[in-house]
């Protein structure tokens, strides 16, 4: 007698694999036996792959749900805008000087708003109106003297929520 070895029967790639209850399988834990496939024990049962299906099914509408909340929250994001940029002064001689008017523009929050200016870095500079939206800077300078600072508001909404924003100020002596 001769010695013949049986090669497994292997179905063709697009094969669909079944389990119990007739749904495809996405995956499947099979072995070959005697050149026949077979499935593992208790692997891709009707049950397991109803949970599978359950299981992407609620990620995806987690995602769905996750992206609808980032969306909203863009939406209602807390920010501030201060309008011009810097605050700035020239002045020929020597004294006190108050540079033009800055705004800090909320946009988002719910108000009412407080405001509170502060110095971040640089010249001290006096703030005119340091709890209101709209203020102006003062200093006195020297012949050929500058100051410059940046100072930052911080808005503060009704809900205790808080956006910042920072503005530069200078103000310069010219001969």
């Amino acid at each position: 007698m001769s010695d013949v070895r049986r090669e497994p029967k292997l179905p063709p790639i697009d094969t669909p694999l079944l389990n119990e209850d007739g749904r495809t399988l996405n995956r499947a834990w099979y072995r070959y036996f005697q050149g026949e496939r077979t499935f593992s024990d208790n692997v891709n049962s009707g049950t397991n792959q109803l949970r599978a299906e359950t299981a992407a099914a609620q990620a995806a509408a987690d995602a769905a749900q996750q992206q609808a909340n980032d969306v909203a929250a863009e939406a209602l994001a807390f920010t501030v805008a201060i309008s011009p940029f810097a605050a700035i002064k020239t002045r020929i001689g020597s004294g006190s000087a108050t540079t033009n008017s800055v705004t800090a523009t909320p946009t988002g929050g719910t108000g009412p708003y407080t405001y509170a200016w502060a110095l971040v870095t640089g010249d001290t500079f006096t703030v005119n109106s340091p709890t209101s939206a709209t203020t102006t800077f003062t200093a006195s300078v020297g012949v050929g003297e500058d100051k410059t600072a940046t100072y930052r508001v911080t808005v503060t909404d009704s809900l205790a929520a808080t956006a910042t924003a920072t503005c530069s100020v200078s103000i310069s002596e010219v001969s």
